[in-house]
């Protein structure tokens, strides 16, 4: 096609398209069908396989290819580094490794038993490719999923978490390895591989050198926007050099993702808002529209082995996904431990990009391409619908749990303060009889050792506990932070410290410590520079109510704050989301699973919290 008359016709219908299908998807009630399924459904009806008024053109292709190469950076960008190290450290997140490694390793198997097993009856030509493809998982729609269902902080969310990041990771670069050998035919050439890892690296330590610094910060918003465009940096700077080493180029977008997930601070979140915002507002659906405009029906039913071929695909997926899940049955249940498989089976964004890479090297027919699509959107229409069934009933929102170290005059005065608070209290104390006083008081408490680490243990903790250390002795103290950061049980540790000494080191082990003199500077500070706020966080009474609820409500994703029917007695706070906090403002949208904390009026913070959960 001549330069010249290069139009934009197709692309006002797929950028059209792209803005319709979220649109029309709302509307349907029945199913919660993901956004990526109705732009594959759409591009099949506005491509060769029905109008088809949409064509490629230079330009579209050229958005795709860049559709799908920002898709695999933002896959990188989703890996929480932070989050698997917490649970690498802890004792019960290393049983959900032990346990997610053997179910990848026997999901890899059974992948390439199916793809050799394709290709005996030739039915497939490339039975590894089959094998990746099988494999893979779509972690955007798990994290949904877990989202939806308030799953995410359990154990078994995170185990569930676990396994499709590390499925999503082994794929990537098994898939990585695989193309450079079948394109270059050289095993020495995956060597190269390592020189991307080396620039990792480099450029890791560049980012955390120069990321924090005040001029970066600076220049992170406005019109400089410094942080999006060092990602489109690294974006390009790793596919050219993926491109050079005669590795395919996804790989380097992955891996410039999970740069910037390793070097992003916990609160930058405008930085991954606004990369999502381009992702998924521009380059994936021009992408995914793509995909299914080019998708072949008619390859598909022109031969019934073909349409078998499909069928035989697609329960493939489930079993080589759902048998190996039962490892899990003995820990959750079986119930739970099948829809475990389940809702990791749809590969989605990387098995789509996975077949159409084979499907240009020639590793897939038009037939098999159009069954690996096909694949991608029956699971991931199904897979949300068969957890559903197999977990029916959402958890309410689990209180959150304070437990007070020291059944002490202070220990029992803040547990007084905090009776009204919506967590649930246990205080712990060695001496029998101040366990009895704080009883007949009518708290929950315990009688044991806190310097012991088997006391924590069987207490059973989690990431929503928060530990308050109220004890005179400073060494009393500082063991219980040591025993709870060493295990990793719980991310959240306030500690009294009378010595500055060990305040700061209570500090460097990741816990909160409150001193009496900085704690009495603090107060002072707040009044002179928050008078108003922090005489609402200090003097809560029956008029005044702070609280924290869960968004539930699915007609809420995606509303902006300033869109919300509040009660006007009731503010927003903060909005913790994930891994991240985020200072609400007018134009900020809520997510399913947000977490927000309320101020305000008592009865219409509570007016606002039954508005945001029902």
């Amino acid at each position: 096609m001549q330069e010249h008359s290069v139009s934009f016709a197709s692309l006002v219908i797929v950028a059209t398209a792209a803005f319709a299908i979220p649109l029309l998807l709302r509307n349907v009630k029945r199913f919660r069908i993901p956004v990526v399924v109705g732009e594959l459904i759409v591009g099949i009806a506005l491509g060769k396989s029905g109008v088809n008024i949409v064509r490629p053109d230079p330009w579209l292709e050229f958005l795709s290819l860049l559709g799908i190469t920002y898709l695999m950076f933002l896959s990188g960008v989703e890996i929480d580094f932070a989050l698997l190290g917490r649970l690498a450290r802890a004792k019960a997140g290393r049983r959900a490794f032990v346990l997610s490694g053997a179910y990848l390793i026997l999901v890899l198997a059974g992948g390439v038993a199916i793809g050799f097993l394709f290709s005996h009856f030739g039915l497939v030509s490339n039975p590894w490719l089959i094998a990746l493809i099988l494999a893979t998982v779509s972690v955007g729609l798990t994290l949904a999923t877990l989202k939806e269902k308030q799953l995410g902080a359990t154990e078994y969310g995170q185990t569930i978490l676990i396994i499709a990041l590390a499925m999503d990771v082994t794929t990537m670069l098994l898939l990585a390895a695989l193309v450079a050998l079948v394109a270059g035919g050289d095993p020495a050439q995956l060597a190269l591989i390592g020189l991307l890892f080396v620039a990792v690296f480099l450029v890791y330590l560049g980012g955390r050198r120069f990321g924090p610094s005040p001029l970066m910060s600076e220049l992170a918003h406005a019109t400089s926007q410094i942080g999006v465009r060092g990602a489109f940096m690294l974006i390009f700077i790793f596919a050219f050099l993926s491109e050079t080493l005669g590795i395919e180029v996804i790989l380097g977008a992955f891996l410039a993702g999970a740069i910037v997930s390793l070097i992003s601070q916990s609160d930058e979140t405008s930085l991954h808002l606004k990369l999502d915002a381009i992702g998924f507002g521009f380059l994936v659906p021009v992408f995914f529209i793509m995909v299914g405009a080019e998708f072949d029906v008619a390859a598909l039913i022109a031969r019934p082995e073909a349409l078998l071929l499909a069928l035989s695909i697609i329960i493939a997926a489930y079993l080589i996904k759902v048998l190996p899940a039962t490892i899990f049955a003995k820990r959750y249940g079986l119930k739970e431990a099948l829809a475990l498989g389940v809702v990791v089976t749809p590969g989605l964004s990387l098995a789509v990009a996975a077949a159409e890479i084979g499907f240009r090297l020639g590793l897939l027919n038009a037939s098999t391409h159009s069954a690996m699509i096909l694949l991608a959107i029956v699971t991931a229409a199904l897979s949300p619908l068969i957890f559903e069934r197999l977990v029916p009933s959402a958890p309410g929102q689990e209180k959150e749990r304070v437990v007070i170290v020291g059944a002490n005059e202070r220990g029992v005065l803040l547990a007084t303060r905090l009776n009204s608070y919506q967590g649930r209290l246990l205080l712990v104390d060695k001496d029998p009889a101040k366990v009895a006083l704080a009883r007949d008081r009518g708290f929950e408490a315990v009688q044991a050792d806190v310097a012991d680490p088997a006391t924590w243990e069987g207490l059973v903790l989690d990431g929503s506990t928060t530990v308050v250390v109220t004890t005179q002795d400073d060494d009393v103290n500082l063991k219980v932070v040591s025993i709870l950061k060493e295990s990793d049980a719980v991310e959240s540790i306030i500690a009294h410290a009378s010595d500055p000494e060990i305040a700061a080191a209570m500090e460097r082990m990741g816990a909160r410590a409150v001193t009496p003199a900085l704690s009495t500077l603090t107060v002072m500070e707040n009044l002179v520079r928050h008078p108003d706020l922090f005489a609402l966080l200090n003097q809560e009474d029956e008029a005044v109510k702070i609280k924290k609820v869960a968004v539930r409500r699915p007609n809420l994703a995606g509303v902006r704050l300033r869109d919300l029917s509040l009660p006007e007695g009731a503010l927003i706070l903060s909005i913790a989301r994930g891994r991240e906090t985020i200072i609400p403002r007018g134009e900020t949208r809520l997510e399913l699973g947000d977490i927000l904390t309320l101020a305000g009026v008592r009865e219409h913070v509570e007016k606002a919290a039954e508005n945001l959960t029902w």
